[in-house]
């Protein structure tokens, strides 16, 4: 299994016709897909997509009496602020640990829901070791990777515990949104859905600073008094 984004423009009164092929990669030259093993293709409309409940799917086509799986395709719409970047400084407040010594060594991870209420891991942040009170310091997001531009979409943030010699431990989550972030400071209570105690604190997350930093588009210049000096 493995996914990728693509960004495109849908026209309604357009058919916009597309063909996913996909290969297995065997040589370092991506471009001469002959040297590739052939894994199968679809073809479909982007409308088709578009208009799917939930995701597109669809099995891959080939060489007669071969089966080779599946696809599936999510589209979803991208609000405004696709090119605004979101800064959140963010500590951490008497995180628990699963450790037998010490006081755990703490990474956050940042997902936002996709149409289909599946989650996409956006971001990790860098492990911090031996403390269970912990500052991240500020955080940069773009708009569009954490919630498509979208403030009241429902973002994760999940508390782990790093292990040197084993899969690190997840402890516990809360749900909020970019909107909620903005009312600074925020306290946020991360919890384990499940853990024996499922309403026990396993650690506060702390949203001290929430900015949003938006890239004016051309005509915002030009309504709020852009120069412009043309010379021939």
């Amino acid at each position: 299994k493995f996914k990728t984004k693509l960004q495109m423009d849908y026209f309604f009164e357009e058919k916009q016709e597309l063909k996913f092929t996909i290969y297995d990669i065997d040589t370092k030259n991506l471009t001469k897909l002959s040297d590739q093993d052939f894994l199968g293709s679809c073809e479909t409309t982007l409308g088709t997509i578009v208009g799917s409940r939930g995701c597109y799917t669809a099995l891959l086509q080939g060489t007669a009496g071969h089966k080779y799986g599946s696809i599936r395709i999510l589209a979803e719409e991208i609000k405004s602020g696709k090119d605004d970047t979101v800064f959140l400084t963010v500590e951490g407040r008497n995180m628990t640990t699963k450790d037998w010594m010490g006081k755990g060594d703490h990474y956050l991870s940042f997902l936002r829901q996709r149409g289909d209420g599946a989650f996409d891991e956006v971001m990790k942040t860098e492990v911090k070791k031996g403390t269970k009170d912990a500052n991240w310091g500020q955080l940069k997001f773009n708009m569009l990777r954490l919630c498509l531009g979208n403030m009241n979409a429902p973002i994760k943030i999940q508390l782990w515990d790093w292990n040197s010699v084993s899969d690190p431990t997840f402890l516990g989550e809360v749900a909020t949104t970019l909107a909620e972030m903005q009312s600074t400071p925020k306290t946020l209570m991360t919890k384990n859905p499940q853990g024996k105690d499922k309403e026990k604190n396993r650690g506060d997350i702390i949203i001290t600073d929430c900015k949003i930093h938006r890239e004016a588009t051309f005509l915002q210049y030009i309504q709020s008094g852009l120069n412009m000096e043309v010379v021939v």
